[in-house]
Order: structure tokens, then sequence, then C-alpha cells
């Protein structure tokens, strides 16, 4: 049996307590966590654009003027000088109605015409020389009372006659049919070989003048003041945009780009303002709010949702200048133009094609007391038949441009429990900072805001949803107005490992 030492529990206790001090300072020296990465952004610069002021309803084109071709005189069509949808010029022969039996009827009126006119010559020869003879008293005067009777009575028959030979030669001329107006055909009703009538209420063929063409459309009476106010000024510009079928949804080319998992923009999607409708925004922090809509890259405004409608960008501008350009719609919290607030119109159409522009040529003299509306209508030169009678389309009235406005894309301003708010970045710290803001007006295209941002100051349009206040962040690109990237001006990238600095 062995021994147990008297001393070995006494020194076994300091040994324990060595060990585990050298474990605790091992513990201690490990590295803490590393630093956390810079968060990828898309910037764009704060800018001044002028900002159209403008009016979104619904409108139906109508021809300039209407005419139903109908026949005059009765008989049978015999040539038809026409295809049907076929452009005419005013005057143009469209049927030709057999013309035989106007034509005996025009010889006889102006035979009968000859031949009372000799009559009525002879009279009134015989009429001077009765009246000579009575005064040397050869004829009593009741012989020479006849012979001015008989010459009047001559008279007045040449003048019936050349009436009936006028009525035979319009009946002849009528045989021909030709084009009241100049325009488009419509759907041949009568064709050669039939039967018409004058008095038959069925028109032969309808014309409808498409060149020009109108656009009428119904605004709120609430807009009236605004409208005489700046048409005072000249013709106000009119935009129209084609519309589809009646829907409560997007149409396939007006979706918004598809987010990743963590609520930014698809790769590749263009994060700047382009000159499109309006559409859902992306990016949005979870429960951040009522969301907002990004535009997209192409196409003219969505009013399915009572959003305002963009106008076509002026002549000459470059692609910069693209979305300044951009029209807005105002509600009465926008500020407005002097003289009243400007409201959207809202239906539910989706536009497509390109916007057709034209100029504001009718303001009716009485607003309709059952909708609260005014009718106006557009004038549009038509010339590429780009619009087309019965049509529905989107329209958009241009009432003056607010110029010098401060603006930003919409996808840059988010939206808070305590507001509308940026993340403005600081380009020599890449240091991000949330800022609030006032948006003064919204279009599909730009926020104009009111207060909270100055020129050239650089806002986040992609990647929000990753940031915090303070952020540290690596601008991956700078966009531009029209959408695409640009050079990150005055953006330097991190390096990774970057410390982060709170804000």
């Amino acid at each position: 049996m062995t021994k147990r030492h008297p001393h070995s529990g006494r020194h076994a206790a300091p040994l324990l307590i060595a060990a585990a001090a050298l474990a605790a300072a091992a513990c201690g020296g490990k590295k803490g966590p590393p630093p956390k990465q810079p968060v990828p952004v898309a910037t764009t610069v704060v800018r001044r654009a002028p900002v159209p002021i403008t009016i979104a309803a619904n409108g139906e084109v109508a021809p300039m003027q209407t005419a139903n071709v109908s026949s005059q005189v009765d008989g049978i069509i015999t040539r038809v000088n026409f295809q049907e949808g076929q452009d005419v010029e005013k005057g143009q022969v469209l049927f030709q109605i057999d013309a035989r039996p106007y034509e005996a009827a025009y010889n006889q009126a102006k035979a009968n015409l000859t031949r009372d006119s000799a009559s009525a010559a002879y009279a009134a020869i015989e009429a001077v020389r009765y009246d000579s003879l009575v005064r040397k008293d050869y004829v009593t005067k009741e012989q020479a009372g006849q012979e001015e009777a008989t010459a009047a009575a001559a008279a007045a028959t040449v003048q019936s006659d050349a009436a009936l030979l006028a009525s035979a030669k319009f009946n002849l001329d009528n045989t021909t049919v030709r084009a009241p107006i100049a325009g488009r055909t419509g759907n041949l009703l009568v064709r050669t070989g039939n039967l018409v009538h004058g008095a038959a209420a069925t028109p032969l063929v309808l014309i409808n003048q498409i060149h020009p063409i109108l656009v009428q459309f119904a605004v709120p009476a609430t807009n009236l003041p605004d409208i005489q106010k700046y048409t005072a000024g000249g013709a106000l510009a009119v935009t129209v945009y084609q519309v589809a079928a009646p829907t409560n949804t997007l149409s396939p080319d007006a979706q918004p780009p598809a987010a990743d998992p963590a609520g930014d923009a698809a790769p590749g999607t263009g994060v700047g303002p382009a000159a499109g409708g309006q559409q859902p925004r992306t990016g949005r922090r979870a429960g951040a709010g009522a969301g907002r809509a990004a535009p997209a890259t192409k196409g003219p405004p969505n009013l399915a949702n009572g959003q305002s409608a963009t106008t076509t960008p002026t002549p000459g501008a470059d692609a910069t200048d693209a979305g300044d350009s951009a029209s807005n719609s105002m509600d009465a919290s926008g500020g407005g133009p002097p003289g009243g607030g400007v409201y959207g119109a809202s239906a539910n159409v989706v536009p497509t094609g390109p916007g057709v522009a034209g100029t504001l040529s009718f303001v009716n003299n009485a607003i309709d007391t059952t909708t609260g509306t005014v009718l106006l209508k557009a004038t549009f030169a038509n010339e590429k038949n780009e619009l087309w009678p019965g049509e529905y389309v989107a329209t958009v009235l241009r009432l003056y441009v607010q110029q010098n406005a401060i603006v930003v894309p919409p996808q840059a301003v988010m939206t808070g429990q305590q507001g509308t708010y940026v993340f403005v970045v600081d380009t020599k710290s890449n240091i991000a900072q949330q800022r609030p803001v006032v948006i003064q007006r919204s279009s599909d295209t730009l926020d104009v805001i009111s207060s909270g941002l100055s020129e050239g100051e650089h806002v986040v349009t992609d990647g929000q949803s990753r940031l915090q206040n303070g952020s540290q962040v690596n601008v991956r690109a700078l966009t531009n107005a029209a959408g695409g990237a640009a050079p990150a001006t005055g953006a330097k990238p991190v390096p990774a490992g970057h410390p982060r600095t709170s804000g």
C-alpha cells in the first residue's frame, strides 16, 4: 500500500491556480471582431433644374370635323372611285350615279329656255312697235296694252325656264358625288349597283378630318383660374400618350425593377431619374411608411393611381437635361403656381407609346355642374397619324415651368416615422449622414425639395437599406440626371477594414 505524502495536497493547489491564470491570460489576448466593411452605395448630385407644372387628365381623340356623305338625287350607283380607309381631298370624286335621266331633264329644260327666250324677244319687239303705233292712233290703246302684257308674260316664262334649267343642272351635277372635306374615309356603306335616294337617312360613306385632329379632355373646375391666367401669355403646350385597355395593374413594360433580398435595386438597374413613368420605388426600409415610386427607364406616365404625367423634353436638350423637362402635377399641399392649386387626374388606364405634342385651342364657356369639370380641347398636327378618332389618351397640360428648383431623384428620398429624409454623403470622409428634407412637389422623375438640401451635395440613391446615421460608405456609382452611371468624382473608395465612425 502506497503512502500519501503529507505535503502533496498543499503543493497541488498553487499549481491549479497558476494554470487557471495562464488560461485566463491566453483568453484575454484574443483579438475582437473585425470592423464592419463600408456599405456600397450609389449617389447623385443635388442640382437645380427647370420643373414644368402640369395638369394630368384622360382625353378622347375626336376628328376636327366629320362629314356624312349622302346622295342628293335618286339613282343607281355606277362607280365608286375610292378605296375604304383612303385619304381623300376636298372635291375629289367619290361616287358616280347614273346620270342619263338627269341629262335628259337638263337638255329639255335648256330647250324650253331657248324656245321661250325667242318668244319673249319677239313679244318685246311687238310691244315696242305697238307703243309707237298707239301714239299715231293707228292701233287702239287696248291692243297696245295687250302686247305689253304678252311681252311681260314671255319674260316671266323665260325666268321660270332659267330656274328649271338651274335645277336640272344641279341634279345633273349631283350625280357625281364629291368629298365635301379632306380626310380619311370610313367603311363603304353603299356599293356599286345599289339604288340610292336623295332623302335616305343612310349615308354613303363617313369622312373624318384627322389632319389636324382634336383631343378633348375635362379637368377639375378648380384648375380654371390657372388655365385662364397662363393662357393669356400664349397657347399652352399639351402632350398626350396612347393608353392601353382600362386596367388596375401596370403594363408589363412599366413594372418596377426587381429588388434583391436586401431591398436594393437589382444589379445593373439604373438608379437615377429617367424620362419615364412613376413606378413603386425600391430600397424602402421596413416599416418606413407609405412607399414612394421609382421611375422606369422609358415610357409615359402611369395615371392608374392618380400619378402625374411627364411632358416631352425640350428640343435641343442633352441627356442631362432630359429629366429636367419632366412634368409635375401638384396637390393642394404642394405649393403650386400663383392663383390656385393644380391637381392630377386619376383613371384606370395604362399609358403607352411616345408622347405627341400639341397646343390648347379651346376652353369651354361653361362648367359642367354635374361633374364639376370644364371641357378643354387641344389641336395636334397628327402628320404621322399617331392619334385616331375615338382613341383614349393620357393628356398632360403644361401650365408653366418653375426655374432653378432644387431637385433629386425620387429614389433618393426615404420615408420614416419622423417624415421624409435623405442620406447625404461627405465626399471627403465618405460618411453618410441622415438629414430630414421637405418635399415641395413630387413627379415621376424628380422630387422638388423646398428645404434640407443645397445644390452640389451628394445624396444616396441606392443602398439606403443598409445605412445608418454615420455609416461609412463606398461610392460604387455616381448617377446622372438620366439615371445612368457617371464617374464618381470626389468619391474615393474606402480600404477594407477602415474603422467605422459613429454619427
